[in-house]
């Protein structure tokens, strides 16, 4: 169950992440209409507004490439979550019992198991999904 509720914390980050920069993106857009709607109300020189413009559209750009970035980013780490979801549903859908080992399961769900000391395993999943898991002592 701790390791959904990383899954969907880090989820919660990214998405801060790409909210904040798609608000500052809107900013700038209004900032920059502002500025030409200023500029053109003045009449004063449009020389004068050119410098600010540039700043906005250089930091807009810088922005985007980061929001095009943070978004590859999330897509490519939640594949592996969208695949193990996916064979839980499956799991669910076919109403496997999991009461007894079934080495053609674990064959589809686990890619390699780890002993990291006497107590303590790592699991990796297909499609790159890994956890630790504490092993009781009986």
């Amino acid at each position: 169950m701790q390791e959904c509720l990383n899954i969907s914390d880090r989820s919660k980050r990214d998405f801060v992440s790409i909210y904040s920069l798609e608000t500052r993106i809107k900013e700038i857009n209004q900032s920059m209409i502002d500025l030409v709607n200023l500029a053109v109300k003045s009449g004063e020189d449009e020389v004068k507004y050119e410098s600010q413009l540039l700043q906005l559209k250089e930091e807009k750009q810088r922005l985007q490439s980061i929001l095009e970035a943070e978004k590859q980013k999330k897509q490519n780490s939640t594949k592996p979550e969208y695949d193990l979801k996916c064979m839980l549903e499956e799991l669910s859908k076919n109403n496997i019992s999991l009461e007894d080992y079934d080495d053609i399961l674990v064959r589809k769900l686990i890619d390699s198991v780890i002993v990291q000391s006497d107590n303590t395993i790592k699991i990796y999943f297909k499609g790159g999904l890994e956890t630790v898991k504490e092993i009781p002592e009986d």
